[in-house]
């Protein structure tokens, strides 16, 4: 499952990329992917299938052939994760799954992020300039459940510095010895002041802190970080 994960780093000089995953058990159902359109549009995928079994790893696999079969056809996010449910959907009805999923584009020649999310936790952005978040999410239902199901897709105008961060919510629903969850909240102040370090950098130091504050306790939900940084 480890192989899923993109063997290289996106080389780009307008781009820092780096993910990270941390399987709960010995197989999951998170992964992320990065690739190149035909007209070389940066393009991620952050996905988080239902159960952590043989099933949901297997499902994983599929969901990552299918999506890079479509890439060459350089889909609009909204149109590629619609196809991807149109395709699936039987198997995922077969085996009682869901998939929750974001797919997002970076567009260089207009310096904007194109995305669709699909039952997934939103995109955080970190607004380098002006020192803020912002949340990216179209709000459409999750992948599994209807075949005919409508996506959308947003845009956002992105700026050198700004920071983008993918997540699965075994990210956010970490808890501690306490019972309490790692939340929203806290993810944020981490990306804030991990901020001026390089993707890789900021990627570890998200799935470090998580790691921390779970202490004890064990992690019952993969944890999967994909991160964007603007050049």
């Amino acid at each position: 499952q480890q192989r899923l994960l993109p063997e290289k780093p996106m080389e780009l000089d307008y781009l820092d990329v780096a993910g990270k995953v941390i399987p709960a058990h010995q197989v999951g159902g998170d992964f992320f992917d990065y690739f190149l359109t035909h007209t070389r549009k940066p393009s991620f995928v952050v996905a988080d299938v239902s159960g952590h079994n043989v099933p949901a790893a297997m499902t994983t696999a599929s969901l990552r052939s299918v999506v890079r079969a479509q890439r060459d056809a350089d889909y609009t996010p909204a149109v590629l994760v619609q196809r991807v449910n149109t395709i699936l959907f039987d198997d995922l009805s077969n085996t009682e799954q869901f998939v929750s999923m974001i797919y997002l584009q970076y567009v260089q020649s207009r310096q904007l992020i194109r995305y669709t999310n699909a039952g997934h936790p939103p995109a955080i952005v970190w607004r380098a300039s002006l020192n803020e978040f912002e949340a990216c999410s179209t709000d459409d239902p999750l992948m599994g459940i209807d075949p005919l199901s409508i996506y959308h897709e947003k845009n956002l105008v992105v700026s050198k510095d700004d920071v983008i961060v993918l997540y699965t919510d075994g990210v956010t629903d970490v808890a501690n010895e306490k019972g309490q969850r790692y939340g929203v909240d806290r993810l944020r102040e981490i990306i804030r002041n991990a901020a001026n370090g390089d993707a890789t950098k900021i990627s570890e130091t998200i799935v470090g802190d998580v790691q921390e504050y779970a202490g004890a306790v064990p992690i019952k939900d993969d944890v999967t970080v994909l991160v964007c940084k603007v050049l």
